[in-house]
């Protein structure tokens, strides 16, 4: 959902999920208009990081963020293609660190979370070694397989694709919507 940063300037309320993201990707009118972030609700709830002491995050958009206020115990290395959106992670984390090459190869117990909308290849993947990787995800909605999704059958290592992460965050908005607790 685009805009999921923008959004937040014109809501009266914001739900604990969206101050802790700074982005919201629900947003219900009542008397006011309150945003939440289903997404990072959803992320929170997932096991698949309880083991993993690093997680290399490849964008750096509202979604990014989402996983990284989520799993805020967690050392992150970010990957992303404009410097300038690294600079929120750096401002707010001291065990926020830019993934390069020389990283990227000495990475133990690690999963990669791409919270881009693409599915490709791209040059870092190259320089991982997939045996220390414990979980990988990408997170656009589709049915196509990724470069992550072959890997992590290469490796037998789990793997989810964005059709889990819009199932378990839609549970959320279900209860907003029907006014259910959360």
């Amino acid at each position: 959902m685009p805009f999921k940063e923008i959004a937040m300037k014109y809501l009266d309320l914001k739900d604990k999920s969206a101050k802790l993201s700074f982005n919201v990707n629900t947003v219900i009118i009542k008397k006011k208009i309150i945003g939440y972030n289903t997404d990072f609700m959803a992320i929170k709830n997932m096991k698949d990081f309880k083991n993993v002491k690093n997680i290399i995050l490849v964008g750096a958009g509202g979604l990014a963020k989402s996983f990284f206020k989520s799993l805020k115990k967690k050392n992150f290395f970010i990957y992303n293609r404009s410097k300038n959106r690294i600079l929120f992670f750096k401002k707010n984390s001291a065990s926020q660190f830019t993934l390069n090459k020389k990283v990227a190869k000495n990475l133990k117990s690690y999963a990669v979370v791409n919270a881009t909308p693409s599915l490709k290849k791209i040059k870092i993947y190259e320089f991982l070694d997939y045996n220390q990787a414990k979980f990988l995800m990408d997170c656009k909605i589709t049915n196509e397989r990724s470069f992550l999704e072959q890997i992590a059958k290469k490796y037998s290592i789990p793997y989810k694709n964005g059709n889990y992460l819009y199932k378990e965050q839609r549970k959320f908005q279900k209860k907003i919507y029907l006014d259910e607790k959360l």
